[in-house]
């Protein structure tokens, strides 16, 4: 992780999405997340759960997230299985495809 400048990282487990305000004050815009396994439909529908709640639990996915320059990304996304989820912008939440969790 040194030899790509990264900034932040966070596990998104154990409280999901919000883990990511645990990398510093900041608004992390997610645009293409991972997709989420079948079992996240089955909690959401048969627990009667909303979007808002399912990310703020449930890591729908993603496990492991890092913050670094831009030039950065696909250098890393290139070495690894990863993949660009979105950007860090000036803020103070995290924003899934306009679901906004603080």
């Amino acid at each position: 992780m040194r030899d790509h400048e990264v900034r932040a990282a966070a596990h998104v487990t154990g409280g999901g999405w919000t883990n990511l305000l645990r990398m510093g004050d900041r608004e992390y815009v997610i645009e293409d997340p991972l997709p989420a396994q079948p079992i996240f439909e089955f909690v959401q529908q048969e627990g009667s759960v909303t979007d808002e709640e399912m990310h703020r639990t449930f890591n729908m996915g993603t496990g492991f997230v890092v913050a670094l320059p831009e030039e950065q990304a696909e250098r890393l996304v290139a070495e690894t299985d990863g993949q660009v989820i979105g950007h860090v912008a000036d803020g103070d939440t995290v924003d899934i495809r306009g679901l906004s969790l603080a």
